[in-house]
């Protein structure tokens, strides 16, 4: 009988043993994966950053990321982490608590020049969520008005609007605070972009302004679009107040790098690294761009990389002295053809074409090779680093800056993306 006892016991603690270690290692196994599950599934609602689970989210560094803006505060008392920022012609403190809208602080740009401007990148907005794009604005009685832009996912700025026309009395009232929604509609135009990556807010005139709560908004508003009058952005001189730079140069497309550039139309933009520069919708199929200091350049060569964007031509332009005047080496589908142009007084001349050369059968968009040299009366146009096309123009200005123009048929092209620039000396400069 004891016997029996006591094995009935000993099964008893061996079952009870078996049992509770079981339990515990489910347990266990399942709070793992509960665990690694949440742990996997911690996304941008976070920190802006989806999850890659064979990637570092932070190898290319925080600023490279597209920060999705979960609350839709572009600005809100400073930037969001990892948000970049950008201006031209201005200096802007964004972190000023002297005049605040809300909040602790509000950004304060004092704009140098007419056109100046101040721009705000690197986020991710989807254009499904938001109706409206809502922000509080304190000019002061020299600036008269402001303008904002927003850019899409490949940099490309979009419809621009006056900011005064969207308030009650239909402009902006000097040293006081205004709070303004512009319908995102009027921004987008006819453009298809399911994300913004970028607003700019420019001047009309010289002056100072605070900005504060900068807001992308799900509520839908309306309002009659804004035109720009005849003639009401006509461009100042961009040689006037610029510094001569001597050469060589080389571009690093840092702020104070793209701000010795001007843009005359189209659309002009720092972004990652790089200048993306294509039509602008609706109004531009061209982009002219110029740099400021180049002005007393005389025999030069300029070196140039870029992506090529779905924008059909990439021109290189030199000894330019302005917008109506220059030589231009034209490159079609990725250098397919080359073609030279004399611009004098605004009229253009066609002094040469190349048949069609050979390109890349795979990524022939990636890493374009493009170059040009002026060199006495001789123009120069080089693709891969190969001349293939010169002409000798004999009542050539005999100094001039480089310029950029990029044209396509379809004003909502994609830009192209200039990744490398250099221009260098020849003999006699």
């Amino acid at each position: 009988m004891t016997d029996k006892t006591d094995k009935k016991a000993d099964r008893f603690w061996e079952t009870f043993w078996l049992t509770f270690l079981g339990i515990t290692v489910l347990s266990v196994a399942s709070s793992g994966a509960l665990f690694f599950s949440h742990i996997q599934g911690i996304n941008s609602a976070a920190v802006g950053v989806s999850f890659d689970a064979s990637k570092d989210p932070f190898e290319n560094g925080l600023t490279s990321a597209k920060f999705a803006l979960n609350d839709g505060y572009v600005y809100r008392n400073a930037l969001p982490l990892g948000v970049k920022h950008w201006a031209w012609d201005a200096s802007v403190d964004w972190v000023d608590a002297s005049i605040v809208y809300e909040g602790s602080a509000a950004l304060h740009a004092t704009f140098l020049k007419p056109w100046a401007g101040l721009g705000i990148n690197g986020f991710s907005i989807s254009t499904s969520k938001y109706n409206s794009i809502s922000l509080a604005v304190y000019p002061d009685a020299q600036v008269e008005d402001l303008y904002i832009d927003l850019y899409d996912a490949r940099g490309t700025s979009l419809v621009r609007q006056s900011l005064g026309w969207y308030t009650q009395s239909g402009q902006l009232v000097p040293n006081q605070w205004q709070y303004i929604s512009v319908p995102l509609q009027n921004l987008l135009g006819s453009s298809t972009a399911k994300t913004i990556a970028g607003v700019s807010i420019s001047t009309k005139n010289a002056g100072t302004a605070h900005i504060d709560a900068i807001e992308f908004d799900p509520n839908l508003i309306t309002h009659e679009l804004w035109v720009m009058p005849e003639g009401g952005g006509a461009p100042f001189n961009p040689f006037a107040t610029s510094t001569p730079t001597t050469l060589p140069y080389t571009a690093d497309f840092g702020e104070q790098d793209f701000s010795r550039w001007y843009s005359y139309y189209g659309s002009f933009a720092s972004i990652g690294g790089a200048f993306a520069i294509g039509p602008k919708a609706p109004t531009y199929n061209d982009s002219v761009v110029v740099y400021r200091g180049g002005r007393f350049w005389s025999d030069y060569q300029v070196k140039t990389t870029v992506d090529w964007g779905l924008t059909s031509v990439f021109s290189l332009l030199v000894r330019m002295t302005d917008s109506s005047n220059f030589v231009s080496c034209a490159f079609s589908y990725y250098g397919q053809t080359l073609q030279i142009y004399q611009v004098k007084d605004g009229v253009s001349k066609q002094l040469g074409q190349t048949p069609t050369l050979a390109i890349p059968n795979e990524k022939a968009w990636e890493n374009v090779s493009l170059g040009a040299s002026v060199q006495g009366n001789r123009v120069s146009c080089y693709l891969n680093g190969s001349k293939e096309l010169s002409a000798e123009i004999p009542d050539l200005q005999r100094t001039g800056s480089i310029g950029i123009e990029a044209w396509d048929a379809n004003a909502y092209s994609s830009p192209h993306m200039l990744k490398m620039l250099q221009v260098t000396p020849l003999v006699g400069e």
